[in-house]
Order: structure tokens, then sequence, then C-alpha cells
């Protein structure tokens, strides 16, 4: 059962003021993607999940880091980003999450375009549920999921010279994706 909405303004809510530039978003009571060269802050985006019935969020921050296979001081990423079709993969990611968390609450999924520096937030993931094990399950599913079925790809920048990464390129339906992680769960936790 997916969670009630807990006032009709709920329906009608706008998004936090926050700009995201020449990005795409999708916005729904109970999901908002972004995809584009700024995204909304980790801030925004818990304020935005948080509801009455909320009793967790997680969120997960993925960064650029200084090191990749092959590059070894890395200071920055390009990240080439289909678009459309990105917005419409994460949307179908939260749909399956929501398909198969019932009581999961708001799902944020963002993810930077563009140049990214070392340091900064390339992809946030920020789910809410009345309970931790649902948000950190849905978090977990989301971001593993996202890395393997969402059309990104990575142009590595070190004080070398510059690679793509091989993330992205063989990108899986968002349902193959889904269906393999949670079928892996399902192992995992027979041998828990």
């Amino acid at each position: 059962m997916t969670a009630e909405l807990t006032t009709p303004a709920d329906l009608v809510e706008d998004l936090p003021a926050s700009g995201i530039g020449d990005g795409l978003q999708e916005q729904t009571p109970w999901t908002w993607v972004v995809v584009g060269p700024q995204i909304p802050s980790p801030a925004e985006a818990q304020q935005w999940v948080v509801r009455a019935t909320t009793g967790a969020v997680v969120t997960f921050a993925g960064t650029v880091r200084d090191h990749a296979p092959g590059y070894e001081q890395v200071h920055g990423i390009t990240y080439e980003v289909y678009g459309t079709e990105a917005v419409r993969r994460l949307t179908e990611v939260v749909g399956i999450a929501r398909a198969t968390w019932s009581d999961a609450g708001r799902i944020a999924l963002f993810h930077r375009s563009g140049y990214v520096a070392l340091g900064e937030e390339s992809v946030l993931v920020v789910v809410a549920s009345p309970h931790r094990r649902t948000a950190f399950d849905v978090a977990r599913f989301c971001i593993d999921v996202l890395k393997v079925s969402v059309p990104v790809w990575k142009l590595e920048h070190d004080g070398v010279a510059s690679g793509w990464s091989e993330t992205g390129v063989m990108a899986r339906s968002v349902r193959e994706a889904a269906d393999a992680w949670l079928a892996e769960e399902a192992t995992e936790g027979v041998d828990r």
C-alpha cells in the first residue's frame, strides 16, 4: 500500500525554489527527478521528502573522487547524459522501487551533467519512509539500479590525460537491472 498524502496541499505543492539551470525534471506528489548541470541540494531534497508520516530519511550523495581505474589524479568528471531518456529511466527506477516497497514515501533522484569538480556531488538519492529499513533498502536499490541502467557517460579528467570511463557504455534496461538486483538480494538474504 502506497503511503497516503497527508493533506490536499501535497497534491499541488511546488518544488523548492532551487534552480536547475538548463536541466530537466519530472515531479509528482511522490517523485522528484532532476538531470542537469545544477541539482538541488541534499537539504532541499530532504525537506521535500519529509511528510507527517516520515520516520526515516536516507540520503546518498555520490561525489567525484580523486582516482578511478587508470586515472590517479582526477580533478573532475564531465558527465554526458542522454537527458530525456535519463529522466524517463530515473522515473522508472522510482516506479519499480515504489511497487516493490509499498511503504516507501517520497523519493528524489538527481544526476548532474557537464563538468563536476573533485569533491562535488554528481548524484543524489533521497528516500523517505515511515521506517529506516525501507528507506535504506530503497536508497540502495535506487543508486545500484541507476548506475547500470541510466544513460550517463563519464569523461575522467586527471593531471595527465582525460578519458572515458566504461560506465554507461552498457546501460541495461531498468526492468532488467531491477530484476537482477532483486534476485541478488533474495539470494543474499538466504545466505545471511
